[in-house]
């Protein structure tokens, strides 16, 4: 992919955020996960966040 310089001070600042669209694409792909993403366990209701208050509800 080649993509054109408009301004010669943003590459470093455009290339940065290409990869992190590149990065997110292959950590979020389902045929790569080992393991479900942190947000859908909280959102099946199988896992609670550190800190979160339901967390201390459920407890007692």
């Amino acid at each position: 992919m080649v993509i054109p310089t408009v301004d010669a001070e943003l590459i470093t600042p455009l290339v940065e955020g290409l990869a992190a669209v590149v990065w997110h694409g292959l950590v979020s792909h389902p045929k790569l996960a080992m393991n479900k993403g942190h947000w859908e366990q909280l959102a099946a209701g199988t896992k609670t966040a550190p800190g979160d208050p339901a967390a201390s509800v459920a407890a007692e």
